[in-house]
């Protein structure tokens, strides 16, 4: 995809723009909570000075930034670095830059990988006195084993009674037992950081921590508590700003939808540019859209045609009707023909009828919650039995009809009364409209999982042109509709009857000689799957 297509379709496209809203929503987020979590740390720097967080700065050991490193320690702690040699560098202020020499340097506790320290135990001597020993610990936290360099007892007096710790040394003063305590003048904490710089030059960093006072703790916890509380509310303000703004952007993606609906509610073609203002993904329910409503127009022309032709159908026999019995009651009629006019105003009144009768039987058949009521029965039989009925109207119109059914059970599951009118309907069709002396021949076969059944007759044909609409509404062969042209209804009833009973029917383009039409069903077995 090309960059201007891209762009185009980003443009236009709801779901791209709403996720880069979301998109740069989430950013801000995560922004915002890593700032506010730097700055939240930021208030306990003071209040949890520890060595680890000056052996982090990698950067200001190396290049013995001291200054840098003094400013991240708290309120009334001291600093001090030493070179190799045990010369002080720099000193922070406060007594560890007078009281700590190079001297008490070796024991101080050690931070880091290759931690030295040493631990007081007090404990009970031969004689029951206290003594303490002193135990000096090297610990590799890396392959985590720590091990015992050496050990050694001294007295309530700090005089050495024995070990290897401190040859030659025989007592220890207060502020040197304090050291290997890790306490620095009764009230701080003290150990020391060895480290390289940039230059390899070895150098020792000795920190002195004050007890954490819990009026320190407390007002940083206030302030980072504060910046929390604001940083929340930011979050609040921004994620119903986000919420607004999808709701404005997908409002104006459906306003042209909308605009395309008012615009039919007004019984206007819907401009096709309107298309193009839509978003991506509204495009396919602007085309349903506009196909439905292409639908709805379509089903307007012929719901007016309908309506239309019937008013037609219905005008020729009631006027005639009317016509006749205004005449009748005039007395104009002679009495030689009183009888010839009374059989007419009969034979329109029962045209009239029957095409009523076709209206309520196609509209109830075509209401959406209209159900067939499907029982068993044998087909070959009850096809027989419609040919049966039917033969008088057959003979009486000078034609003849056969049949050809199977011996055969072929049990299915109809509406025989649906069914009958069906197969009834394509029966009258063919005398009807036809000249006396018309073949007519019903068949009823069983195939593999159906039964067919077929009406041809040996009458004029269908038209090439009625071939493609011969089972909609008001199709006759008559363009004038003429009173013998039917109600145009008969095969539109046979359809929907097809239909209603999970069966199919169609007229075949080559008919079985020497018949010229020939209407074919086939409707499955009872034992089959069937629509309904």
């Amino acid at each position: 995809m090309k960059l201007k297509d891209w762009l185009m379709y980003t443009k236009s496209s709801l779901t791209i723009r709403c996720l880069i809203v979301i998109v740069l929503y989430a950013a801000f987020v995560i922004l915002v909570l890593i700032e506010t979590n730097n700055l939240a740390d930021q208030q306990f720097n003071g209040v949890f000075t520890d060595m680890e967080t000056l052996a982090a700065q990698e950067e200001a050991l190396a290049k013995d930034d001291y200054q840098k490193l003094a400013s991240l320690i708290g309120n009334g702690a001291s600093i001090s670095f030493f070179d190799k040699a045990g010369n002080k560098l720099y000193a922070s202020g406060g007594n560890l830059s007078d009281s700590i020499t190079a001297d008490e340097l070796p024991i101080i506790n050690n931070y880091g990988n290759a931690r030295n320290s040493y631990h007081v135990f007090e404990e009970k001597n031969e004689d029951g006195k206290s003594v303490y020993r002193i135990v000096h610990y090297s610990t590799d936290a890396l392959a985590g084993l720590e091990k015992i360099e050496g050990e050694c007892v001294v007295d309530q007096d700090l005089n050495i009674l024995s070990g290897n710790l401190f040859p030659g040394k025989k007592h220890l003063t207060e502020f040197e037992f304090s050291l290997l305590k890790g306490i620095f003048e009764n009230r701080m904490s003290i150990e020391k950081y060895e480290y390289t710089n940039a230059d390899g030059e070895e150098r020792t960093l000795v920190l002195a921590t004050p007890a954490l006072q819990m009026s320190t703790y407390e007002t940083a916890f206030e302030s980072a508590s504060r910046l929390w509380l604001i940083s929340i509310s930011l979050l609040i303000v921004a994620t119903v700003l986000v919420v607004l703004s999808l709701a404005y952007t997908i409002r104006c993606a459906i306003k042209p939808l909308d605009a395309a609906i008012k615009i039919r509610r007004l019984d206007r073609k819907t401009p096709v540019e309107m298309r193009g203002r839509l978003a991506s993904e509204l495009r396919p329910t602007f085309d349903n859209f506009a196909e439905l409503m292409d639908e709805l127009d379509a089903s307007q022309q012929e719901k007016q045609r309908i309506i239309t032709d019937v008013s037609h159908d219905l005008k020729t026999p009631l006027t005639v009707i009317l016509g006749y019995a205004q005449a009748l009651f005039d007395g104009t009629i002679p009495d030689n023909k009183r009888s010839v006019y009374l059989a007419t105003i009969r034979e329109k009144a029962i045209i009239s009828s029957d095409m009523l009768d076709s209206l309520f039987i196609y509209a109830k058949m075509d209401h959406p919650s209209y159900r067939p009521e499907l029982i068993s029965c044998d087909m070959c039989e009850f096809i027989r039995s419609i040919i049966i009925d039917r033969s008088p109207d057959v003979e009486q119109a000078g034609c003849t009809i056969e049949a050809e059914i199977d011996e055969e059970s072929c049990p299915v599951l109809i509406d025989t009364q649906l069914f009958q009118r069906m197969i009834a309907n394509l029966i009258d069709n063919a005398f009807k409209h036809n000249v006396s002396g018309t073949q007519i021949l019903v068949s009823c076969r069983k195939l593999d999982r159906a039964v067919r059944i077929s009406v041809l007759d040996t009458g004029r044909g269908i038209p090439k042109r009625l071939r493609d609409h011969i089972f909609e509404e008001f199709i006759t062969e008559d363009d004038a509709r003429s009173a013998y042209s039917g109600t145009g209804l008969g095969l539109s009833i046979a359809k929907r009857c097809a239909d209603l009973n999970g069966a199919t029917i169609e007229f075949s383009k080559k008919p079985r000689p020497p018949f010229s039409t020939e209407a074919v069903i086939i409707v499955p077995l009872a034992d089959q799957d069937f629509k309904q």
